[in-house]
């Protein structure tokens, strides 16, 4: 009998352990929820704040008003980030944070972090370098996405807490596992780490000092987010540091492939990214009718904006029945849906248009950020997902998929290559050549590139008079800043040629444009010197064969031709 009662304790213990586990799994669910609530009704203002600000922007401002906007976009990403921050460190509690592991550049990953943070550094007055070791491969095989988001906080949360001296990224090889790994020493000058705080700031929540908060700001969560990331990539996090002369955090990350195999790391010649897309430009427009169902007034205003510029003919409507009534009675070419809206919601409306065999392409609009929620709009009927704040460059993409592109510029706009490449070359140049003296397959433009970004033959055309007639200003002032010897205006020249070269597939231009702009940041005016008279070369290579009325032509036999070879 005595034994049957312990066997009865015994399960009534199990029972109650059960009962604790559910009641810990459903306040972790509802923890998560709450979360991810506060970050809609977070975003849902700061779409309006970013966009807005955007807006203020395009526009004729006095350079203080400048400086004000400026301020509200930086207030607005920081927000941003806080609550990227907090949704994060939901997922990863929720065991919802997924991990995408692939082949990439690790060029790609180290030129996206220097570009997004050196400004910051040197608004500081500090010195930022990422400095490259021997033997680095240029591809490994990891999550991009992931590491270069542990990278960004390492070397932000070091700019942040650095007042003078430097950032430095140390790159090199190292081995995890007796297998090959990579190394990023984030090294700064900043304030430092007590011994006894070095492991209490890898909690979520906490900062090294009570009042680190109120002087720089945070959720406490980037190293958390952190160093559960790097173990999420099979890698690690650890911290050496001394109060009053700084920190070196260390992050190593398995290669994930042979390093001996792969091709030597190039940060400044990098193969083209398959997924870029053409920024907007004030002279391409759009055909077409938009229906916005959207709720909130201030980002009515945005995206009626956005679309404004695009050329659209815009309807705006607040919640899902009317915009199911909208398209009974007239006809549209673009929905775009929020997802979140008083009465009939987004995914109903969406559900109930295609029940009536409506073919629209129809965008979900939403705040929320979590893993599924895409899959949710495409099983609701929805062809795409945005999320809320909209990017220009995104609102971009999604217009030139769907919609007919049209100019205000014609093809007689084109500038011609003899005109209008100015002279004198400020370093003496005599070696240039026109594109007849080139050997008869060079290939000045890769066409797949080029089509792969664009996607549509009639908005290459319409483009083609825009970029050549700018690419023509810019030459114009990047050589007159190099005859000035305005090293900063060279850079900022070079990299509007260069991104411009990119999307129209000028892979050589490119690469040098790239190289010129490096060294004007640097104030190196001999390499800028030298790097120039290459520089003019493929720029008028590219002037003269897309000022050729069949240059598109050329560019798809010589593609074939590439791919025969293959």
């Amino acid at each position: 009998m005595e034994e049957l009662t312990r066997e009865q304790a015994l399960e009534e213990a199990v029972r109650q352990a059960q009962e604790l586990a559910e009641k810990a799994n459903r306040a972790n669910e509802a923890k998560s929820e709450l979360l991810t609530n506060i970050s809609h009704e977070m975003r849902t203002p700061l779409n309006g704040i970013l966009g807005l600000a955007d807006t203020l922007a395009a526009d004729s401002l006095t350079e203080e008003q400048r400086h004000l906007v400026a301020v509200i976009r930086d207030c607005g990403k920081n927000l941003l980030r806080l609550i990227n921050d907090i949704l994060d460190f939901s997922k990863m509690e929720a065991a919802k944070l997924t991990i995408r592991i692939g082949d990439c550049c690790l060029g790609r990953i180290l030129n996206s972090t220097e570009s997004m943070l050196r400004t910051e550094a040197e608004n500081k007055g500090i010195g930022f370098e990422i400095i490259e070791g021997v033997g680095l491969p240029a591809t490994i095989r990891t999550d991009p996405m992931r590491v270069q988001q542990c990278l960004l906080n390492l070397v932000g949360n070091a700019i942040k807490f650095t007042s003078q001296g430097y950032v430095h990224v140390t790159v090199s090889l190292d081995e995890i596992a007796e297998k090959p790994a990579i190394r990023f020493d984030v090294e700064d000058t900043g304030i430092g780490i007590p011994p006894e705080q070095q492991q209490v700031i890898f909690e979520p929540f906490t900062q090294a000092e009570g009042d680190t908060t109120g002087k720089f700001g945070g959720t406490g969560l980037g190293l958390t987010i952190t160093r559960q990331l790097a173990e999420l990539v099979q890698g690690e996090l650890t911290l050496a540091s001394e109060v009053g002369k700084g920190s070196v955090f260390s992050l190593v990350i398995p290669a994930g492939l042979d390093v001996s195999q792969q091709p030597s790391l190039n940060r400044h010649q990098l193969p083209l990214e398959p997924e870029q897309s053409l920024p907007a430009s004030d002279t391409v427009t759009f055909s077409g009718k938009v229906l916005v169902a959207e709720d909130v007034e201030t980002n009515q205003i945005v995206i009626q904006s956005m679309l404004d510029q695009l050329g659209l003919e815009v309807t705006l409507v607040q919640d899902g029945k009317q915009v199911v009534q909208q398209v009974r009675e007239d006809s549209f070419d673009l929905i775009l849906m929020d997802i979140n809206m008083p009465g009939l919601d987004g995914l109903a409306a969406t559900r109930l248009l295609r029940k009536e065999n409506v073919g629209v392409p129809i965008i979900a609009l939403t705040a929320f950020a979590m893993e599924g929620d895409e899959q949710r709009c495409l099983e609701a009927g929805c062809d795409g997902h945005l999320c809320k704040p909209i990017e220009r460059s995104k609102m971009f993409e999604l217009v030139s998929k769907y919609l007919p592109a049209r100019s205000d510029v014609t093809a007689d706009a084109a500038p011609s290559i003899d005109a209008k490449i100015p002279e004198p070359d400020p370093v003496g140049d005599n070696t240039s050549s026109s594109v007849m003296e080139q050997e008869s397959d060079a290939r000045v433009i890769n066409w797949q590139s080029l089509i792969d970004r664009l996607r549509d033959e009639e908005l290459i055309r319409d483009v083609l008079p825009v970029y050549l007639k700018d690419n023509e200003e810019h030459f114009r002032e990047l050589t007159e800043a190099l005859q000035s010897q305005d090293l900063a205006s060279v850079a900022s020249r070079a990299h509007a040629i260069g991104g411009a070269g990119r999307n129209l597939g000028a892979l050589a231009l490119t690469d040098i444009a790239h190289l010129m702009e490096i060294a004007g940041r640097k104030n190196e005016i001999e390499e800028t010197k030298r790097l120039f008279p290459s520089f003019k070369r493929e720029i008028e290579k590219v002037f003269a064969f897309m000022s050729q009325p069949d240059w598109m032509d050329i560019a798809k036999q010589q593609q074939m031709a590439t791919a025969n070879e293959g």
